[in-house]
């Protein structure tokens, strides 16, 4: 453009030759801006391809399930027996002969600095990774003997960044269990949700992905996702909770209510959670901290036990 106006001012060129040459410029270049404003799109299209692929190739999970293994009734116990796990590619492995004892009804923390395999072994409690050396057993029976999707409908997961589908609200907090409407508004409520809940267009029924397309945390405010979560957890009663940073912001209404869901469930349920909060950790009846992949410690956190309190504070922060 500079260059433009001084050739006119050198009478070299006109005002309309330089009209028609920004035309010109901007009809060869639009096209490479738009490709360029494109690029964020493309790669989430390749993530979701990617997504899409992974889930495609995983085998049947319901080739054998009448030879399931019936689930327990009640809390049930776990035993990890050197348990370990390694990632295609990796050198080291995530879990080294990892090995621990949760009784019925006990609450669990699992902690240690962020790569130490804290989520990893969430998930092969959920049976979403199978073990490659060692066994998880509920109640005294394989982890493998129970049918898994029976299995992950009768316990509770909450992954760290859960995904959803095209489902209600309604949906998401029954989940095929017989839940009265009035139980899930009382658990919205119960969790800080009246407002959010009050300004839905049609409450129970309203599609989630229609607020939020892709990701619970992509898009949606982190105290709603919480919401959702925390609501989920408190509506129906659930005899296994498995649970990845269930409070990711520190924030203290949401520490305060996950203080009062523990104490409700303890004895009832049995509660293995991942943390960085010591706050949280205490809330625990045993700990077991991760470090490199393999226990620094595992047992019970005595109240009042400095040392154990700062090993906890150090691992965690790493």
């Amino acid at each position: 453009m500079g260059l433009g106006i001084g050739l006119i001012f050198e009478e070299v060129l006109t005002p309309g030759g330089l009209i028609a040459s920004m035309m010109l410029i901007s009809r060869i270049t639009g096209p490479a801006q738009m490709l360029a404003n494109s690029a964020t799109r493309f790669a989430s299209f390749n993530q979701s391809k990617t997504q899409i692929n992974r889930l495609l190739s995983q085998p049947s999970e319901r080739d054998f399930s009448y030879q399931h293994h019936p689930l327990p009734k009640q809390a049930p116990s776990i035993k990890v027996d050197q348990l370990t796990f390694r990632y295609p590619k990796q050198v080291k492995p995530t879990l080294s002969a990892v090995s621990f004892t949760v009784e019925p009804g006990e609450i669990i923390a699992i902690a240690g600095p962020s790569g130490s395999g804290k989520s990893t072994l969430l998930e092969m409690l959920a049976g979403l990774q199978l073990a490659q050396n060692g066994a998880i057993e509920l109640d005294g029976v394989n982890l493998s003997q129970y049918d898994s999707q029976l299995f992950r409908h009768w316990c509770f997961i909450r992954a760290a960044y859960p995904d959803l589908l095209s489902l209600s609200v309604r949906e998401w907090l029954a989940d095929g269990n017989p839940i009265t409407e009035q139980q899930m508004i009382d658990a919205l409520n119960l969790v800080g949700g009246k407002a959010w809940f009050d300004s839905l267009p049609n409450g129970l029924d309203t599609v989630i992905s229609s607020l939020i397309p892709d990701s619970l945390f992509d898009i949606l405010s982190g105290t709603v996702a919480q919401v959702l979560i925390d609501a989920k957890a408190v509506v129906y009663d659930y005899k296994l909770m498995l649970m990845d940073n269930p409070v990711p912001d520190y924030n203290p209404l949401a520490k305060w209510v996950f203080s009062q869901f523990v104490e409700q469930k303890r004895g009832q349920s049995t509660i293995v959670f991942t943390s960085h909060d010591p706050d949280l950790i205490k809330l625990a009846d045993k700990v077991v901290i991760l470090n490199e992949g393999a226990i620094a410690y595992s047992g019970p956190l005595e109240s009042g036990e400095t040392d154990d309190e700062n090993t906890i504070k150090e691992v965690s922060n790493g």
